[in-house]
């Protein structure tokens, strides 16, 4: 469910041993090693890689409706056994009960289930102690390992290889719990190291020599821990890291590579090198999709953007016979929950109540089966509530459809905050609810929990500090705000309704509703706008201008391909959509715009326009209709804000516009060594473009047209450094893409990718924009642009000065100004 996560029964995954691992070390005794030849081979099961997640749920969230599962069910086992190399007719070795329990440790991590991947973890350590204590009376070893401080000191043959194969699965058990994420940088390392080093010490020799696939896998963990610890700004490290992760081989072979593969997607992940987590999660499922677990690996494509590959992987999940049983259920739930939270990132408020009302119905059938194992029924009956609630949710965002007074549940046996939720939901409906409810539920509330009742109730916030969590944040702000425009409080109208602004950027309105049923109705920040003072200082105009542009960003790159984005900015869009997405804790990052500017500002959506007219350390602001160019602005240096590619096509342009950073911006970023700084790239391009393409070639030593990652190089690194986009361009872009100059052809209809690769731009320093109408003919088309990248590609000189110049000789050559006033040319602002 959103507000809660599910117990996993996992009896009918008969993948559940290859989803796991079972790790025996490789260096036996040849008596051993002829014995136990066939349980190599069949105990090297494909473990993808884990999630890197806090364990704490953010605040506000509702606790686990299901119980924590502290041991899985003895059928489940059994399976397991049956199907593992466990058994005893294999000739098990004495190590198979803890990679047993590392198999299981790994299942959960793989679904971000990180207390009960714990549990498993603290029960393979536990297991690994029993496993010693009984060996150590068959080899006589002291009875506590650190003792033999060399494995020199053993005799020869087996009582030293067992104990080196002992020494690997300690090592094995913290790279593991090191993995899940729970210590970072500098703690990481430092157990990594001291626990490295003493393992050496004990073998006498290098992991190397005992195993060189696990040995590379640590050494390049290291060195990613290592760059975790790094006082650098994100865009280094990420451009640190991408050279790491483009020098490893994509080999998926034995465990420690897929280990390795694991890592690199994770800390892309991490960096927000986007293209290339995408580009190698791609490559594992193409090579092993039917070892693979379609949730973890759905959640993976959710962090990476590529929410069509996401909704696929879980459809055909959803659709599989096994995972439809009673047993099943949590598994059923958190696969068709997911799926329902995406189609409510993307609004398809149809689509997410089909699913939500399908889950409902199939929970409920269970319950009516007389054959429903009675110990599964009470968390099965809750899950059925929440599906039919949140069905309840999406119609009525979707469709303003509200459920009847009958459908109010009330079950006491829910939790606290479910009941919170659906008695606010139900309330906005018009369906009462009693005063005995209503104490019942006020029972042990929390801060944020009275924060969002004294919301909902327009009562006087509490002043109890909430949790500052993102949604109890912008109640405040907007509380704020609210009280200073009663009042009309103008002095402190701007810096109330930036903070508002900066909040609302935080937070998506439809999971605040399906989390709380809590709606925001009136734009209180539109309001606001209307009553700014018209003089106000250039630094506040600055702050208020980008949280403004953060707002308009917010609506729009829900659908537009993350890979347009710096790494800091993609990095915040994957950590922002996995909280809400994905149900896990927020990621605290400062959004600050610490830099302001001398030149005019302007924003524009389909709402409002709104000027400011830059005049010593104050300015003037104008308020103006959607995409109306207040005319003030024209004379001056201008930074554009908002949807730039709406603006008149008529607006004069003499003098130089600018696109401002979005999140953050990087003033020192060069463009990557090495890369081809003439190179065009022009995604799936149609007959008509093809054709101005071979007309720039001459300026541009590659051009390029790619559709799938198999066209991109090792790693998906970037492709530098020209982007055309037509209007019938493609949201498919599989690598990495580091574009300083993009020139897009637009008409009537703007596309999302047109408008994310514009707010993409304003990140990297020395970067441009040229804009067209379709219309003008390619006879003008081709020459101007020709003559502009020879100007820019080949004589090196500003975009800007290429493209008066460009445009000057354009306009003498071919007659009728009107054809080029519809083209545009903005740089980024540094």
């Amino acid at each position: 469910m959103r507000f809660c996560k599910k117990r996993q029964d996992l009896k009918a995954h008969k993948k559940f041993v290859e989803v796991g691992f079972g790790y025996t070390p490789p260096l036996l005794t040849v008596k051993r090693k002829r014995v136990q030849k066939k349980v190599l081979v069949r105990v090297f099961f494909f473990c993808l890689f884990f999630s890197v997640l806090k364990t704490d749920a953010s605040p506000w969230r509702p606790k686990n409706v299901f119980r924590v599962t502290t041991s899985l069910p003895s059928r489940l086992i059994d399976s397991i056994m049956a199907q593992g190399n466990w058994n005893i007719l294999f000739q098990e070795s004495p190590f198979a009960e803890f990679q047993r329990q590392i198999a299981i440790a790994n299942f959960f991590a793989l679904r971000d289930d990180v207390r009960q991947a714990d549990y498993y973890f603290e029960k393979a350590r536990t297991t690994l102690e029993i496993i010693y204590a009984s060996l150590r009376g068959n080899y006589n070893w002291p009875k506590n390992s650190n003792e033999i401080t060399s494995t020199q000191n053993l005799p020869w043959g087996e009582s030293r290889d067992t104990f080196e194969d002992y020494l690997l699965c300690r090592l094995q058990l913290k790279l593991e719990i090191l993995f899940t994420g729970k210590k970072d940088g500098k703690d990481a390392l430092q157990e990594l190291e001291a626990h490295v080093s003493k393992i050496e010490s004990q073998l006498s020799k290098p992991i190397v020599d005992k195993d060189a696939s696990m040995a590379s896998f640590v050494n390049f963990f290291g060195e990613g821990l290592k760059l975790r610890q790094k006082t650098l700004r994100g865009y280094h490290k990420a451009e640190q890291f991408a050279k790491l992760s483009d020098a490893q081989k994509n080999l998926l072979s034995d465990y420690w590579e897929r280990r390795t593969i694991a890592f690199r997607i994770l800390e892309n992940i991490r960096y927000g090198n986007l293209g290339r987590a995408l580009f190698l999660v791609r490559l594992v499922e193409n090579n092993r999709k039917e070892k693979l677990d379609g949730l973890a690996l759905a959640r993976l494509y959710i962090r990476c953007g590529a929410f069509g590959d996401a909704k696929r992987v879980l459809e055909e999940s959803l659709s599989k016979t096994e995972i439809k049983a009673a047993e099943n259920f949590g598994d059923y739930l958190s696969h068709s929950q997911v799926l329902e939270n995406i189609e409510a990132w993307l609004s398809s408020w149809k689509n997410a109540e089909e699913q939500a009302t399908q889950a409902a119905n199939h929970l409920q059938n269970l319950l009516n089966q007389s054959n429903t194992p009675r110990e599964i029924f009470v968390d099965l009956r809750k899950a059925a509530y929440t599906e039919r609630l949140r069905s309840f949710v999406f119609a009525y965002i979707g469709s303003g459809k509200c459920p009847s007074s009958a459908d109010f549940v009330f079950d006491t046996d829910m939790e606290r905050e479910w009941l919170l939720r659906e008695a606010i939901f139900f309330e906005r409906c018009n369906v009462p609810v009693g005063k005995n409810e209503w104490a019942h539920i006020k029972k042990g509330m929390d801060a944020d929990e009275k924060l969002l009742f004294a919301y909902h109730r327009k009562e006087n916030l509490p002043r109890v500090k909430a949790n500052e969590v993102n949604l109890s944040v912008y109640i405040r702000a907007r509380d704020n705000l609210q009280k200073a425009l009663r009042v009309k409080d103008t002095k402190k109208l701007v810096k109330l309704l930036t903070d508002a602004l900066d909040a609302k950027s935080k937070i998506d309105f439809a999971f605040a509703a399906l989390d709380w049923g809590i709606w925001f109705s009136s734009d209180i920040e539109h309001d606001a706008l209307k009553n700014l003072p018209s003089k106000i200082n250039k630094g506040d105009a600055w702050r208020l201008f980008v949280a403004l542009n953060r707002k308009y960003a917010q609506q729009i790159f829900k659908d537009a391909p993350w890979v347009f984005f710096s790494p800091e900015d993609a990095a915040y869009f994957s950590q922002n959509v996995t909280t809400s997405i994905l149900d896990l804790p927020e990621a605290k990052i400062s959004l600050k715009s610490e830099y302001t500017t001398d030149k005019n500002l302007y924003f524009t959506d389909s709402q409002i326009s709104l000027a400011f007219e830059s005049k010593g350390n104050t300015g003037i602001l104008t308020l103006g209709e959607p995409y109306h160019v207040v005319n003030k602005i024209r004379t001056k240096e201008t930074v554009f804000f908002g949807d730039v590619l709406g603006i008149n096509d008529g607006t004069p342009q003499d003098a130089a516009s600018f696109v401002p950073p979005l999140f953050f911006r990087c003033g020192e970023c060069a463009a990557p060594s090495g890369a081809n700084a003439s190179r065009l790239v022009a995604p799936r391009v149609d007959s008509a473009t093809r054709k101005i393409i071979a007309e720039l070639s001459d300026n541009f030593s590659t051009t390029w047209n790619f559709s799938v990652e198999s066209d991109c190089p090792q790693g998906g690194v970037n492709y530098e450094d020209s982007l055309f986009l037509t209007v019938n361009s493609n949201a498919a872009f599989p690598c990495n893409l580091n574009a300083r100059k993009i020139i897009i052809e637009k008409n009537e209809r703007v596309s999302a990718i047109q408008k994310a690769a514009l707010l993409a731009m304003g990140f990297y320093p020395n970067s441009m924009l040229i804009t067209y109408r379709v219309n003008i003919s390619d006879s003008i088309t081709i020459p101007f642009l020709y003559d502009f990248f020879q100007r820019v590609n080949r004589r090196q000189i500003t975009s800007t000065e290429a493209f008066f110049e460009a445009k000057k000789r354009a306009e003498k050559s071919f007659s009728g100004e009107g054809h080029f006033l519809p083209l545009r040319n903005y740089e980024t602002f540094h």
